[in-house]
């Protein structure tokens, strides 16, 4: 078999041997001419060994035999005689220096010496074609046994690389705003112990206005009217630090002196940043639990809610009552601009990795996307009156709007008062409400978002489009008269019919699932569909009092997924209505995850009513 990496050799008759590239035969021939010889090395290689020579002593050395030579030359034929001999003499004492050296001619070694490498190279320069096919067999097989053998453990690298793989792709995704993952169905409702698993946090004296947790699922943050804010273990629901408030008017005070509205931690879980009626911006150190900077006189009036951008810089959005939007560099502790618009007070705003924010303009009933790089707006309007296609009423009793028809009932009749004293029956209507404002607002990915507002109704909105996808009427019911736990009796029939109002609103970003909070004693729990075009509610968890902050998260590189809630006694903007009954704390709630079997059985469900509903 021949190989192109060697050359073929032309055999001429006689023996071959000897050294490496030679063909000897009767006529010595050179196939490869022999490698040049560095001159520098070997006068070095001399010059070496003249000094070993005079080291030891000797006195008569080749140098000197060499220089009486020239000098017979030089004197004429007859010397030169004579110094032949003398030069002969003396290279034959150097052979046997050298021979007591380092070993005479016949101590060397002669014969070439093949390497390893060189001998394999020969072998398969020679092996036939059915020899390299089993040789690549051998090979192959024992391949698959490695691989086999490195399946049957577990290498603790190879699994970090994976999750640090998935995460990687899972960021992507969530940067480009497409990833959706179906979880609604996979957790456990109603809750298997709702007494024992919610985990309440008490240290406010007032009612509890807003939260924050990290990302980490560590530490959770709540703030209150009484101005402070409480750092705590979100696992143990111990208490690990106090921020205390001060009295209003007290200057250069590293806190709040009033009523502490808003609260948002930074996505790498640096810093926590907190607003409030004191129109100050004050961050603080998670890490070192100190405050850090305050930015003040910026905002002409009460901070109302802020949020960080998801991604590598700290920027927040804050958002007043002055009617502005403000973005801040927390790196740098810098303000950079400020964004107009809205005609009323700014309630709400959140954000996700694109350098967008969504804000709600409260009674100027607008939504508004803010473009910060292309320096643009686009104007969502809500508003109108609102009324539910039916009602319905769940295990607590309160009724709700849905979104689904049903046939024609009988309308109800009721007595009202006639002409000249008399009493009629008119037919009763369902309730429509006007919509006076929008509150709160939470961002499923870059394109959808949810609202919630006084009407008691959450909306369904995609960036594109310029109405409400979807709207649920009176999400969390409507009541006929203040609520009053302190009675104990039943409620007086009567009286005007009020939507209980949407006070907080939080999503499980890029995912089907979202919350809602009100003050009528349950947070209920959402399910967007597929096709991101409807909701509906799959469940609610007890909590008594105003849910004035909510968030649902999966801690980073956990299967754990969290609900807390910030829950008072009074509405975080005013006292409006008190519930005696309510406690001033944070409330956390971990989800259960269902068997395999019961998400199975979940899914097919799920899939047979899509499939009746196509048809």
């Amino acid at each position: 078999m021949s190989d192109p990496f060697f050359a073929p050799v032309k055999k001429t008759g006689g023996r071959t041997g000897g050294g490496r590239g030679v063909k000897r035969t009767g006529e010595s021939k050179v196939i490869n001419p022999p490698p040049k010889v560095d001159t520098g090395k070997k006068n070095r290689a001399n010059t070496s060994l003249a000094g070993k020579r005079k080291l030891r002593g000797d006195s008569s050395d080749e140098d000197t035999a060499l220089k009486s030579g020239k000098k017979g030359r030089r004197a004429g034929a007859g010397a030169g005689v004579g110094s032949r001999k003398a030069t002969a003499a003396a290279i034959e004492d150097n052979d046997e220096d050298d021979d007591q050296i380092g070993g005479g001619i016949d101590d060397m070694d002669l014969e070439f010496r093949h390497s390893d490498e060189d001998s394999e190279d020969d072998a398969l320069a020679n092996e036939t074609a059915a020899q390299k096919r089993l040789r690549l067999a051998k090979n192959y097989i024992d391949t698959l046994q490695h691989i086999g053998e490195d399946d049957i453990g577990y290498d603790a690298a190879d699994i970090d690389r994976d999750n640090i793989a998935d995460r990687l792709k899972q960021d992507a995704l969530e940067v480009q705003g497409r990833l959706h993952r179906q979880l609604a169905d996979t957790f456990q409702f109603p809750l298997p112990h709702p007494e024992t698993s919610i985990k309440i946090c008490k240290g406010h004296n007032l009612s509890v206005t807003s939260l924050a947790a990290t990302e980490n699922g560590q530490f959770a943050y709540s703030g209150s009217k009484d101005g402070s804010i409480i750092k705590w273990d979100i696992k143990t629901g111990k208490k690990l630090w106090v921020f205390p408030g001060a009295r209003k008017g007290v200057e250069d005070f590293k806190g709040h002196t009033d009523h502490v509205i808003c609260l948002a931690v930074s996505p790498d879980n640096q810093f926590l940043a907190s607003g409030g009626k004191d129109k100050k911006i004050n961050i603080w150190s998670v890490k070192d639990d100190k405050w850090l900077h305050c930015f003040k006189q910026q905002h002409k009036d009460t901070v109302t809610s802020m949020s960080f951008r998801k991604g590598q810089n700290n920027q927040l959005y804050s958002v007043s009552s002055d009617r502005t939007v403000k973005l801040w560099n927390v790196d740098e502790m810098s303000y950079i601009e400020t964004l107009f618009g809205h005609q009323d007070s700014i309630t709400a705003v959140d954000s996700l990795v694109k350098e967008h924010c969504v804000s709600t303009g409260g009674r100027d009933r607008t939504i508004r996307l803010w473009k910060i790089v292309e320096e643009t707006q686009l104007v969502f309007r809500g508003g109108g009156f609102i009324r539910p296609k039916r009602l319905t009423k769940d295990s607590t009793g309160s009724s709700h709007g849905d979104g689904v028809d049903e046939p024609a009932q009988q309308p109800k009749m009721v007595p009202t008062p006639g002409p000249n004293g008399g009493v009629i029956m008119k037919e009763k209507k369902d309730p429509s409400f006007l919509e006076g404002s929008m509150d709160c607002i939470a961002m499923i990915d870059e394109e959808n978002f949810l609202t919630g507002g006084d009407s008691g109704t959450i909306s369904l909105w995609n960036i594109n489009r310029k109405k409400a996808v979807f709207s649920m009427p009176l999400a969390h019911g409507y009541h006929t008269s203040p609520l009053d736990y302190s009675s104990g009796g039943p409620q007086p029939s009567g009286g005007v019919e009020t939507p209980y109002w949407i006070t907080a609103l939080a999503s499980l970003r890029y995912s089907d699932m979202f919350i809602s909070g009100s003050w009528d004693g349950t947070v209920r729990v959402w399910q967007i569909g597929k096709n991101m075009k409807n909701f509906s509610l799959i469940s609610t968890i007890p909590m008594v009092g105003f849910v004035n902050d909510l968030q649902i998260y999966q801690p980073t590189l956990s299967k754990r997924t969290l609900i807390v809630a910030a829950v008072g006694q009074e509405h975080k903007m005013g006292r409006w209505l008190r519930i005696k009954e309510a406690r001033n704390c944070l409330q956390a709630v971990e989800l259960s995850i269902k068997s395999k079997e019961s998400v199975k059985e979940g899914h097919d469900d799920n899939s047979d009513d899509e499939d009746e509903g196509d048809e």
